[in-house]
């Protein structure tokens, strides 16, 4: 979708030189990676380990912040390029 909006002429060559869903498909592994690798940085950094009751409230909503965190982070360094 960021493509086709912001970006209609990079969005066009993909689709012309077929390569739109392998380029997607790129981006969005090495998203969901970074994301994972951001989210045991910041968790170790902000002490939410696994000795913590995993059931928890507290440590649900400390993860929660953590993904959005790390997502915003990735969105703009990996998908928004």
């Amino acid at each position: 979708q960021y493509l086709k909006e912001y970006r209609p002429a990079r969005y066009q060559c993909l689709l012309i030189d077929w390569k739109a869903t392998e380029h997607l498909n790129q981006i969005d592994r090495d998203a969901r990676e970074q994301v994972e690798m951001l989210m045991k940085q910041m968790a170790e950094e902000q002490s939410v380990t696994e000795t913590l009751d995993t059931g928890s409230d507290e440590v649900g909503g400390l993860m929660n912040n953590i993904r959005t965190s790390a997502e915003k982070i990735v969105l703009k360094e990996i998908v928004y390029i």
